[in-house]
């Protein structure tokens, strides 16, 4: 029998059933959908991270405290020493070859403002002037913080569009005043499609005198350094320029651990990139082991079948046919039931997927890729396949086995 009749015959004897062969293959179908959306969601959001890394400067290299990265090294006991406005002076002043052009700084907190009679969570930025270029804030309307700003202690802030719209509906928000931490902050700005989400920009000798408090453990306190190297080619001898410079301000000896990070921004995607492909694939095979109920599912009414078409199989053995035509028959068949399964679970989460996307666009208006990964189809199919082949095996040993003319007297 060619393989084409036996595939033939294998939907035929799916559909004779179809009922008990959906819900056969309901576990595979849940499986596959769930490894789809994940796989494919996980693709999307490592595209957003690397377009938001690439959109900033190949120069930009970042320092921070120790272990602030996901990615860091947590095993290694370490001084909890912050970075200071300092440090970022100290490395401008000594550098003496002119391959640094500019060094900013920032401190982020945790604040809530408040207008209007509602209150929004959202991260604040204290920065500095110069923070609008480094970060390609995109201003929508109004103006940045200003030198003078930073030099008063003016109380003005650049909120991003999200929270116009959520405190302010429609209505001009330059002038208005927002409530932070108790304060008092006049709005002089709006910005929007800044990094990754939405972040409030006020002077950073306002953060680190009046809003930090508790937050921070040093008054000259920083959360980041960003320095920029005059050129792409140059990045490296900048880091080592850092790192012998903070080395030596902090105190750390020959041997010892750094206590902050330095990290170029190529650096920082390539390592972003890893630990969101991982996670993804480790998702991935969570979601993929309810494919092991889907298995069970197959074997179960394979040795049904069996079992239900012995005088079948002792007919096919007396008129020629061999143990492997009988063993291959009833393999295909459970690869084609899995593979319906699979089919069906690509249907299922490519939907889930639109839907996902929407959600996320409606909700938290972040935009997520509506298609399925071809990566996700790959996997998707090639377990199905696995798992109609493991599954799907022991069932049509079973059936090759048997001794024809007990099969022929099977009732």
């Amino acid at each position: 029998m060619s393989l084409i009749e036996t595939i033939r015959l294998s939907f035929v004897n799916i559909m004779a059933n179809p009922q008990r062969s959906f819900l056969t293959v309901l576990g595979i179908i849940i499986g596959i959908a769930g490894v789809v959306i994940l796989v494919s969601v996980g693709e999307s959001f490592r595209m957003f991270v690397v377009e938001q890394l690439q959109a900033a400067d190949a120069t930009a290299i970042n320092i921070v405290p120790a272990n602030t990265f996901l990615f860091a090294d947590e095993d290694t006991e370490i001084d909890r020493r912050p970075l200071t406005r300092a440090d970022a002076e100290a490395l401008l002043s000594t550098n003496t070859s002119s391959n640094i052009t500019n060094v900013v700084v920032d401190l982020q907190i945790s604040v809530a403002i408040e207008a209007n009679g509602r209150s929004v969570g959202l991260p604040l930025l204290g920065v500095t002037p110069d923070h609008i270029d480094v970060d390609n804030v995109n201003l929508v309307m109004g103006r940045f913080i200003s030198t003078e700003d930073e030099a008063q202690l003016a109380r003005v802030v650049v909120v991003p569009d999200i929270l116009v719209y959520e405190l302010f509906s429609d209505t001009d928000p330059l002038g208005k005043q927002v409530t932070i931490n108790g304060y008092d902050f006049r709005i002089i700005g709006v910005s929007t499609g800044v990094g990754f989400g939405p972040t409030n920009y006020v002077p950073l000798s306002v953060v680190q005198q009046r809003l930090g408090g508790d937050q921070l453990s040093h008054p000259d306190e920083v959360s980041s350094i960003t320095v920029i190297a005059a050129d792409e080619s140059q990045v490296g001898d900048v880091i080592d320029h850092v790192t012998n410079v903070l080395r030596q301000r902090h105190g750390i000896a020959p041997g010892d651990r750094d206590t902050f990070d330095v990290i170029s921004v190529s650096e920082l995607a390539e390592s972003v990139t890893q630990v969101i492909v991982g996670l993804t694939a480790f998702l991935a095979l969570i979601g993929g082991m309810s494919l092991l109920v889907g298995g069970v599912g197959i074997m179960n009414i394979m040795l049904v079948s069996v079992t239900q078409r012995t005088r079948e199989i002792g007919l096919r053995r007396a008129v020629g046919a061999r143990q492997r035509d009988i063993l291959f028959q009833f393999l295909i068949e459970a690869i084609v039931l899995s593979l319906c399964g699979g089919i069906l679970g690509i249907l299922v989460g490519a939907a889930g997927i639109v839907l996902i996307g929407s959600l996320a666009t409606i909700l938290a208006e972040i935009t997520i890729i509506q298609s399925v990964s071809p990566i996700a189809v790959l996997i998707a199919t090639s377990f199905s396949i696995i798992t109609g082949i493991i599954f799907g095996l022991y069932p049509a040993q079973q059936a090759a086995r048997m001794i024809p003319i007990d099969a022929l007297r099977h009732e």
